[in-house]
């Protein structure tokens, strides 16, 4: 089966962009495990305490409730943030699903991404 880690700003994006990242998930791959860490439920708490708009916090709400009701497997880590979770642990998964360009250069040619295309649709890229 097909391992792929969401980073936390990726989980936003159904609420941000209006994209249904799992629908575009299910048409990539059909059958996949969908990853998150620990540490993302940390990053969810400082983004939501940051959010100045109503919007922000509501989005962090709908990812947490997102997260449950796609069940999706939570990996416990020690670290403090999930870039530095990926740089330890990329090689685990098939996929990392991020838009974060720092992130892409230090995992460069030691894992596969998923990437949102047009503000509408999810690719995967080397």
């Amino acid at each position: 089966m097909i391992r792929i880690f969401i980073d936390t700003m990726f989980l936003m994006m159904p609420f941000q962009f209006k994209v249904d990242i799992f629908s575009e998930l299910d048409r990539l791959f059909g059958n996949y495990e969908a990853c998150i860490s620990s540490i993302t439920f940390k990053e969810l708490d400082n983004i939501e305490s940051k959010a100045s708009k109503g919007a922000d916090k509501s989005a962090v709400k709908a990812v947490r409730k997102l997260i449950e009701q796609k069940n999706l497997t939570v990996i416990e880590s020690n670290e403090n943030l999930v870039d530095d979770f990926l740089v330890e642990n990329a090689e685990d998964f098939d996929f990392i699903a991020t838009q974060d360009k720092e992130l892409k250069k230090k995992l460069k040619n030691r894992t596969k991404f998923i990437v949102l295309r047009s503000g509408k649709y999810l690719e995967n890229v080397l």
